[in-house]
């Protein structure tokens, strides 16, 4: 090799490439998945020192940023503190495998791998996203990085308590992923909240909205509910100012209970009103 080769290889020009394919589209939390990743050589031989990988996904947040005002009258400027959403990334999950490899120019590599999607792995709906980011570890190179974008789907769990949250009138209005509450860190430091609204029930009438969050384990399933009530009468202003009429409560969920899973949940929301 030239010496004007081996100086392109160790900038990164030139360099392997790298192409993860996973075995499926759709996953869900807990699951293994399985796949390939293809290493293609580039105009030079290198040495690889290993891969590594990074479960990712987005959320909102709240930030405080200042915004300055310039007075018409040319008096010192008014500078206040304001709040903004923003979208961030988390990492959920990452690993690396040292498998030690050379890769001739042009020679194509492959390398089984195999891992479990988080439990917390937030699902795709709303604006949620997740993704997978595949890099070699090039000795001296710009290291090479693939970006697989993966659709994530409820549990039958999570499914079946969705399908209950429908049969007793309640309409999905709104899925958010966000930043978990300092409490509920570092298990589940991202949570995704699932707002329903009354809709023809029962219900309506008795309640504003009702919030889920979803924390998935191997054979349960852990449910935080939050019901905004509908207070009337004259204090019902002072109530809501207060956080008076927000009701929060915990409860978990297995196969046992799918049956009668209606009537649970009927129940502690009834309960609480």
């Amino acid at each position: 090799m030239s010496f004007f080769k081996r100086m392109l290889s160790s900038i990164g020009i030139g360099s392997a490439k790298v192409n993860t394919m996973l075995e499926g589209e759709l996953f869900h939390p807990g699951e293994t998945i399985n796949g390939v990743v293809e290493i293609k050589g580039g105009n030079t031989p290198q040495q690889i020192d290993g891969l590594y990988f990074s479960i990712l996904t987005s959320y909102t947040t709240t930030v405080q940023v200042e915004k300055t005002t310039e007075p018409e009258d040319g008096s010192e400027p008014e500078i206040e503190i304001i709040e903004e959403e923003v979208t961030k990334t988390h990492t959920l999950h990452s690993f690396k495998i040292d498998d030690n490899c050379s890769v001739e120019a042009n020679e194509t590599k492959q390398v089984t791998i195999s891992f479990q999607l988080p439990w917390g792995t937030p699902l795709s709906q709303g604006t949620s996203k997740t993704w997978i980011t595949t890099g070699l570890d090039i000795k001296k190179g710009l290291d090479s990085s693939d970006k697989d974008y993966i659709q994530v789907a409820a549990s039958t769990l999570v499914q079946e308590t969705l399908q209950a949250m429908d049969q007793l009138g309640f309409v999905l209005n709104e899925v958010d992923c966000e930043e978990a509450p300092a409490a509920r860190q570092p298990d589940y430091p991202i949570i995704q909240e699932f707002e329903f609204k009354p809709n023809s029930s029962s219900f309506q009438g008795q309640l504003d909205e009702i919030e889920l969050v979803f924390m998935p384990k191997e054979n349960e399933l852990e449910i935080y509910m939050e019901i905004d009530r509908k207070i009337r009468g004259i204090s019902s202003f002072v109530v809501e100012m207060i956080g008076g009429d927000e009701t929060q409560l915990r409860f978990s969920v297995t196969n046992d209970d799918i049956e009668g899973l209606n009537e649970k949940i009927s129940n502690l929301i009834t309960t609480r009103l």
